[in-house]
């Protein structure tokens, strides 16, 4: 038997303006059960910048970091650097465990794998990334693996692959 995720991940088409995207999730699901899958690339900043444009950036968003293949827990200073340079208020997820034993100072790193649980810790229903090629287990996706207009919705299977494997639900 195969389990099936409550997390959908989702990237917008090629083409398509990846903030307008992210707001219309936002108009279905609520901003509560949305996160934000980013890293420092290009992609991201244009996706923040959209998406500060279309909010003035007053809309607090769920965000995860991905850097060098993990999932990284910004430090509270470097989490403030970020929302400044990207000009959009950002809460950060992390494991609801690892938030009581993390050592005050020191990095929160997470090996890729704990992706969907760290989303469903936190309650979160869709992932938006601007590049589905950061997200463990992924290169480029084909232009079909989007959530479109008319949602074709995708979602992560376990059956012995990478987590956050993309295939129709």
């Amino acid at each position: 038997m195969q389990a099936t995720s409550s997390v959908r991940f989702c990237a917008p088409a090629p083409g398509e303006s990846s903030g307008q995207y992210a707001l219309r999730i936002i108009e279905k699901i609520g901003s509560l059960e949305f996160a934000l899958g980013l890293s420092r690339d290009e992609d991201s900043e244009i996706l923040l910048r959209e998406i500060r444009l279309l909010t003035s950036g007053l809309l607090v968003l769920n965000a995860v970091f991905f850097e060098d293949g993990q999932i990284r827990v910004p430090q509270a200073s470097e989490g403030e650097l970020l929302e400044k340079k990207w000009g959009v208020p950002l809460r950060w997820l992390d494991r609801k465990e690892g938030a009581l034993r993390r050592p005050g100072g020191l990095r929160t790193v997470y090996p890729a794998g704990q992706l969907e649980t760290i989303l469903q810790e936190n309650r979160i229903a869709v992932l938006l990334t601007a590049n589905e090629g950061i997200l463990p287990g992924h290169g480029r996706a084909s232009q079909d693996s989007v959530w479109t207009e008319s949602p074709t919705e995708y979602s992560a299977h376990r059956n012995g692959g990478p987590i956050g494997h993309i295939s129709p639900a």
